[in-house]
């Protein structure tokens, strides 16, 4: 392994990378190296590399940009130590770095995507890829977004003005409404146990002080308490955060398979190309994505699109219905 690893250092030094940049190529060859306990490149195939991703994200939590970089060390190895990338290496770094469509998740990867996310999360993707909405829009919904009724998600602006309706994908409502009772339950609990308060916008506090514990003002996805702290309780309840949902995100396209870069905008993508599919307009699309501003009434509102029945090309599996 060592004079493996002299020999790229040696062909970096020649090719007039930095020395910062060597260092970092070499040592995470160096990691890929022992993890995979070999240099034969007889036996560094395409299974040991997305071994050594999936163990880099699930065991050391290493990001996009550091996977990328550990791949492109890999692929220097090869092309420096053995003379060749070989075809497999190229063909997996070419479906990571795929960004046509703004890199769109086919129904197949949408579905095997899906099914590595649990719980409260997965209800967030579903959302995130049934409707359009950027990981943030879906993190901050409030139970009073939703319309059940009409099968329709209210996006709203800093101002808590409705910007925008999207659709509600109607093969979910089940799970949705079991998380909506299970939350309903809890929070009748946190109420008698003096509880039950929520973080609401300042000018909401100020002139609706009653909206922090009211029902419709709860967050669709809560941040659970992180202490036993008594106090911490009674601390009003923020919304899910953003940075695990992407973690979450990230590990579950690694057990899917898909070793390119997977993120919220790649889900919201997603459901633009397939609504396109589906036929519906671009001028629809856009207005849905909050890229377009929306037909609005006489008030001022926005008025919901048309579109009845959405389906996601997605059944949730038994398991992750126990789990919301």
């Amino acid at each position: 392994m060592a004079n493996a690893l002299n020999k790229m250092r040696l062909a970096l030094r020649e090719a007039g990378s930095e020395k910062e940049t060597i260092s970092r190529l070499i040592r995470w060859t160096e990691l890929y190296l022992r993890f995979s306990r070999t240099d034969d490149p007889e036996k560094l195939d395409r299974p040991s590399v997305e071994q050594f991703l999936t163990h880099l994200i699930n065991e050391q939590h290493v990001n996009n940009d550091g996977q990328d970089e550990a791949l492109e060390a890999i692929r220097v190895f090869h092309q420096v130590v053995h003379q060749k990338v070989p075809d497999w290496l190229n063909q997996l770094i070419s479906e990571r770095y795929k960004t046509s469509a703004h890199n769109v998740l086919s129904y197949a990867e949408i579905r095997r995507l899906l099914t590595g996310i649990y719980g409260i999360q997965w209800l967030a993707a579903t959302l995130i890829y049934g409707s359009g909405l950027r990981v943030r829009e879906c993190l901050r919904l409030r139970v009073r977004d939703l319309d059940l009724k009409s099968n329709q998600i209210a996006v709203r602006g800093a101002d808590d003005r409705i910007e925008r309706w999207t659709p509600l994908p109607v093969n979910i409502l089940a799970i949705l409404n079991k998380h909506l009772e299970q939350m309903r339950q809890e929070h009748i609990q946190n109420i008698v146990q003096g509880r039950g308060l929520v973080n609401v916008p300042a000018t909401i506090a100020t002139t609706e002080p009653r909206s922090a514990r009211s029902w419709d003002w709860q967050f669709l996805f809560p941040q659970e308490p992180t202490s036993d702290d008594p106090l911490i309780e009674h601390q009003p309840v923020q919304h899910f955060p953003p940075e695990v949902f992407r973690r979450s995100l990230e590990h579950a396209a690694v057990d899917a398979h898909i070793y390119r870069q997977i993120s919220g905008a790649s889900l919201r993508n997603s459901f633009a190309a397939h609504m396109a599919m589906r036929g519906i307009s671009k001028e629809h699309i856009q207005q849905m994505l909050g890229l377009r501003k929306m037909i609005a009434n006489d008030q001022g509102e926005p008025v919901p699109l048309p579109i009845e029945g959405l389906h996601l090309p997605i059944e949730a599996p038994k398991e992750h219905i126990t789990y919301i």
